[in-house]
């Protein structure tokens, strides 16, 4: 195994950060689900090593792009946050773009950005294709504004492309252009990705952050990938339900209205079709990338992180949004390290969250981890199976509703809608999918109430948008 951090700067190896948007972890088909088609996603499983409990740790909005960018950008849990969105944070919170290039390595972004403007595009010297950064935001992805890179962070326009292959100024109401149809984000993202990576002839190392918007609704993908996944033989979840069993406090969000209620049978088969024609479509636009690595002859010296903002409810618990702890739909995401000096074919199941990406590849570059980082480095967990884990337990919280604690067995989740309280507890080891409510079992009285002790301790260390919602707790 390579030796880490590298013996001096010229070992050090690229970058590249494959982030995708409302990704389950089980949507994946190396991951355990025999319908959704990822052979790309599933080589770099096979050829690296997969931490398979790996979380976001929440959001303060139904916006969960937002703060789970935020994290891995700063290396900060949604608690350690400016009110726990995202949308921006000081500089005294170092990037990881900041920090990398900082020491020689040339930082590229291309795809979404969701933090504002400066926030998204600090530390980064060059870019292309940005999406999030205006307005324009829910439109299909076959017609998406997109901005230039500017590094002082001020964006003041943006681009249609279009089937000509040409740009096109609009306004940032792509409404008004229903009759143009151009490449599908994923391809312009990817396309783009390619492209710096077809031209790049520095010395330097490079991080390379390709963060795609899919599979993010709308879910249209090209006609082809949708003919893949017939509707009638798409399986349901094994936790869907026609509704949610009480109020969590988000209900009618957006991403809960782009369903029926009470859910129905056919139309979340439709939706998971649908969801898994633009993750195949999208792995098809990895694959790309990953062979475009090959040819340049730099695939070995390239260290490949594929990750999620948030998982997606799909139907599980009756839920369709992210906007929930579960570990099906909610802050359960794939996380995939592959590269020089990571092991094969390998999985972790250490408890981490996606923060702990950024002093991960501090420690696989030689890079120091700036004071302003929170999460811890992996990369003891990733060279040997039997380390002691990082984490005993993670802690999570959504809003002001919902808190959320989970040990390597056992998970509690907390609800307080206007003025109720709702408990659940589930055995994660037992029961993955969290189908059999624990709480009110007599025999895990002990647990429960060593799960709300714990959850406390971690409340009152949060900052004040967590703690004021919960003072009677």
């Amino acid at each position: 195994m390579q030796a880490y951090p590298p013996n001096n700067t010229k070992d050090r190896p690229n970058i590249l950060i494959i982030f995708t948007d409302d990704h389950r972890y089980d949507a994946i088909g190396a991951l355990g689900n025999g319908q959704v088609r990822t052979p790309n996603i599933d080589a770099l499983i096979n050829s690296g090593t997969t931490f398979s409990n790996a979380y976001i740790q929440g959001a303060n909005s139904g916006a969960v792009c937002a703060p789970s960018r935020a994290q891995l950008l700063t290396g900060r849990g949604v608690f350690d946050l400016p009110d726990g969105n995202g949308h921006y944070f000081p500089e005294s919170m170092v990037s990881l773009p900041t920090a990398l290039g900082n020491t020689g390595y040339f930082t590229f972004i291309t795809g979404k950005s969701h933090n504002g403007p400066e926030a998204s595009m600090r530390g980064f010297k060059a870019g292309a294709k940005l999406y999030g950064l205006s307005n324009g935001y829910y439109v299909p992805h076959f017609r998406m504004p997109y901005q230039d890179f500017r590094e002082d962070g001020a964006y003041d326009r943006a681009h249609l492309y279009f089937v000509d292959g040409k740009e096109h100024d609009v306004k940032l109401n792509p409404d008004e252009n229903l009759h143009h149809i151009g490449p599908h984000s994923s391809e312009i993202f990817a396309k783009a990705a390619i492209n710096f990576l077809e031209g790049y002839d520095k010395k330097d190392p490079f991080l390379l952050y390709l963060p795609f918007h899919a599979p993010h609704d709308t879910r249209n993908a090209p006609v082809e990938y949708h003919e893949m996944y017939p509707i009638e033989e798409i399986k349901l979840p094994v936790n869907f339900k026609s509704m949610h069993p009480f109020d969590n406090g988000d209900l009618y969000i957006r991403d809960e209205k782009l369903a029926p209620y009470p859910r129905t049978k056919l139309d979340t088969k439709k939706q998971l079709a649908d969801y898994y024609a633009i993750i195949t479509h999208m792995d098809d636009q990895i694959g790309k990338v990953l062979q475009t690595l090959e040819q340049k002859g730099i695939r070995d010296n390239t260290i490949i992180v594929f990750a999620s903002d948030s998982g997606l409810g799909m139907g599980s618990h009756g839920l369709f949004g992210k906007q929930n702890l579960y570990e099906d739909g909610g802050i359960h995401v794939p996380l995939v390290f592959n590269g020089p000096g990571i092991p094969k074919n390998e999985k972790r199941n250490t408890l981490c969250y996606t923060f702990d990406i950024f002093p991960t590849i501090c420690e696989l570059t030689g890079t120091e981890v700036p004071n302003s980082v929170k999460g811890k480095s992996l990369v003891k967990s990733i060279q040997d199976s039997t380390t002691v884990p990082i984490r005993k337990e993670l802690y999570f919280g959504y809003t002001h509703t919902q808190r959320a604690l989970r040990n390597e067995r056992f998970k509690l989740i907390e609800y307080v809608v206007q003025g109720r309280r709702y408990t659940q507890l589930f055995d994660i080891q037992n029961d993955p999918y969290e189908t059999n409510d624990l709480s009110k079992e007599s025999n895990y009285a002990g647990t429960l109430e060593d799960l709300r002790r714990r959850l406390r301790t971690h409340r009152k260390k949060g900052l004040q948008w967590e703690d004021k919602f919960w003072t009677n707790f």
